[in-house]
């Protein structure tokens, strides 16, 4: 994640978590689960570890 200004704007006014990440997303923030889907399709990676890496997500 790259702190830029509207994000630490958005961190200093103490900004809801999704509110920040939604912000990422729009500045082309990759989420983990689809980094994952990147590696898997490289074949860098399986659908099992995949799964595993980003359940929580």
């Amino acid at each position: 994640l790259e702190v830029t200004d509207p994000i630490r704007t958005q961190i200093m006014d103490v900004a809801p978590v999704e509110k920040i990440k939604e912000q990422a997303r729009k500045q082309g923030m990759l989420t983990l689960r689809q980094c994952a889907i990147r590696k898997l399709l490289g074949g860098v990676t399986t659908v099992e570890e995949m799964i595993r890496v980003t359940a929580s997500e």
